[in-house]
């Protein structure tokens, strides 16, 4: 059912199901032009916002006068992911070509100057050399052309490398000049076409492509009357460091190209960029050997996707989400309590989704499909949704390869987040076992927040980007509540579907939500007085002297196998002392590596025992 479908799948995009929560789309799309970075883990709704901004533009092209452009950047061929030269072609003619798309789709709407000037310089800038002075028959051209480009990186690749390792094309900011074009008026058109769709290729596969695609963007600007140009630029962080890189280059000299103009009142190019939080996401930065810096807050304002369950809004974002997903169903029930016993399913799967509206549906899909499984079409009774059914499905989405069994996941993150759960775990029993018999005033509140030191954020990196911990500080909440921490460190918490699943909360479905609505906004109050501290750099040294002692443990285990080798004369002498050698070797440097360790932990313990 398109119910439970997202954006990210072919059909998934609905507008009539779109729900704000503290942050409006239609700001996005302002006259001022500006630009922004759009950070949200998977399934927080980046490319909805992307699909509302085109959308919205479409429906009102006159009040807004902006041509979007939307390119997914993980979707570039496979020929463009190790070679910033083939990244480029695939990245700037993906541009030029969803710009022309938009004209040609909306030719009504566009007010064209006639400046036979400008669109001469348009065609200049690809070669074509004709007397058609009809704006939309060269726009046309020019679509084809970059479709054709686009169409050779993907089906033909040989072709494209053929073409570039013919040219001398520069990867730095040297001297280079690839000359105009000398068509001869005897040329055929299929011959001046390959021959503009060759010169199109080499200029904007040159890092000096960039100045040819912004030059574009200002010549349609400037001949169409509009307002600028919006780049969309999705799953930029699926991406590998290369193209990241050099998604980072575009938005820069965006930013340097427009504010060299001083005669402009706004923008020609603004962009938003869709990314993971920075443990996935390559910004380039000169500290790290890069020859630019790009740093969100300075070359662009960042946003933040990922809803606070403290938000005074979060239930009925979640309620308003999926009644308007259910007027979709034709036909079919329209009202929540059609289809949920009560609202206690709706506001588990809420919390447990940790703010994320896709894992919001993904929770209600699999408690409707496992509903369905149990009863189907036997009986004539109304089944609704119960919470019994929906704690159930938050265990198998927790479960699932987007979350606990993430692809990403490292067997030291596991380690790191098994750790956590047990502090959690040891934490709430305890405070529940004593809470028994107490008055809800005099109760300790169960907990999720946990703060740990800012240099410790790297062991979480992988875990925050995953959803299975939320940094606090990277979320729509309400002003109170996260301004008001004001420890040192990072605040986190662990996501709410894993608290359930793994048992860090109660499983009685009452007591989950009694928790998620009282509870955690008591921990949080006054500045999260009730927090775990956790000492993350402390796990990773016990961790890594576990894991030195398990290698030496493993190397002298072998040693003695060797050994009992040897005296049963299953192998030779030769042998037996070539691997013994290699083994020791390897022995007496993770002895000296455990020695270490061991003397961080004691000089620890000494400065905790004073």
């Amino acid at each position: 059912s398109k119910i439970f479908k997202h954006d990210a799948q072919g059909a998934g995009f609905i507008p009539n199901a779109h729900v704000d929560l503290g942050i409006d789309f239609k700001r996005f799309i302002s006259s001022d032009g500006d630009s922004y970075i759009l950070e949200g883990i998977r399934g927080t709704g980046k490319t909805h916002i992307f699909k509302m901004i085109i959308n919205e533009i479409g429906k009102d092209f006159q009040k807004y006068r902006i041509i979007p452009a939307f390119v997914t950047i993980a979707g570039a061929p496979e020929i463009s992911k190790n070679d910033p030269k083939f990244f480029r072609v695939y990245l700037y003619t993906s541009i030029i070509k969803d710009v022309c798309k938009f004209i040609t789709n909306n030719k009504e709407l566009i007010k064209n100057t006639k400046n036979d000037t400008l669109l001469k310089k348009i065609k200049g800038i690809f070669s074509i050399i004709n007397e058609n002075n009809d704006f939309e028959s060269n726009i046309n051209y020019i679509l084809n052309l970059a479709n054709n480009i686009i169409s050779e990186l993907y089906d033909n690749p040989d072709k494209i490398v053929t073409r570039l390792s013919s040219s001398s094309i520069s990867d730095t900011k040297a001297s280079l000049e690839i000359k105009p074009l000398a068509i001869s008026v005897g040329d055929s058109k299929s011959n001046n076409d390959e021959q503009i769709k060759e010169y199109t290729t080499l200029k904007l596969a040159d890092i000096y492509g960039l100045d040819v695609l912004l030059s574009f963007l200002r010549l349609v600007k400037n001949l169409l009357n509009i307002n600028y140009t919006y780049l969309l630029l999705d799953e930029c962080s699926e991406s590998n460091e290369m193209m990241q890189k050099e998604v980072f280059r575009l938005c820069k000299q965006i930013r340097a190209f427009c504010s060299n103009n001083e005669t402009l009142s706004k923008p020609d190019v603004a962009f938003i960029v869709a990314v993971y939080p920075p443990h996935s996401t390559y910004y380039p930065a000169t500290s790290k050997g890069d020859e630019f810096n790009f740093q969100p807050g300075h070359d662009c304002s960042p946003e933040y996707l990922e809803i606070d369950e403290l938000n005074d809004e979060f239930e009925s974002f979640f309620k308003q989400l999926m009644e308007n997903r259910l007027k979709l169903n034709n036909g079919g029930p329209s009202g929540l309590l059609e289809v949920f016993e009560n609202e206690e399913p709706i506001l588990l799967a809420a919390y447990a989704s940790g703010g994320v509206p896709r894992r919001f549906l993904e929770i209600i899909k699999q408690a409707y499909n496992q509903l369905s499984r149990d009863f189907g079409a036997q009986t004539s009774d109304i089944k609704k949704i119960s919470s019994s059914y929906v704690v159930s499905a938050i265990g198998q989405v927790v479960e699932g390869p987007s979350i606990l069994n993430d692809s990403t996941l490292t067997d030291d993150n596991k380690i790191i987040l098994e750790r956590i759960i047990k502090k959690f775990v040891q934490r709430n029993k305890s405070v529940e076992t004593k809470s028994k018999g107490i008055s809800e005033s005099e109760r300790t509140p169960i907990t999720i927040y946990f703060t740990t030191a800012a240099k410790s954020s790297g062991e979480l990196g992988n875990l925050i980007s995953v959803g299975i911990i939320h940094d606090k500080k990277r979320s729509r909440s309400r002003k109170s509540s996260i301004a008001s921490w004001q420890g040192s460190g990072i605040l986190c918490s662990i996501d709410i579907g894993v608290a359930i699943h793994r048992g860090i909360v109660p499983r009685t479905s009452s007591r989950i939500l009694e928790i998620c609505q009282k509870d955690i906004k008591q921990a949080a109050h006054r500045g999260f007085t009730y927090t775990l501290d956790m000492r993350l750099e402390e796990e990773s040294l016990d961790l890594e002297y576990e894991q030195t002692k398990e290698f030496i443990q493993f190397l002298e285990k072998r040693l003695l196998d060797l050994d009992k080798a040897l005296m049963d004369k299953s192998i030779p002498e030769s042998h037996y002392n070539q691997i013994v050698q290699r083994t020791n070797s390897m022995l007496e440097p993770q002895r000296k590596k455990l020695e270490k360790i061991q003397g961080k932990i004691d000089e620890r313990k000494r400065a905790s025992d004073y």
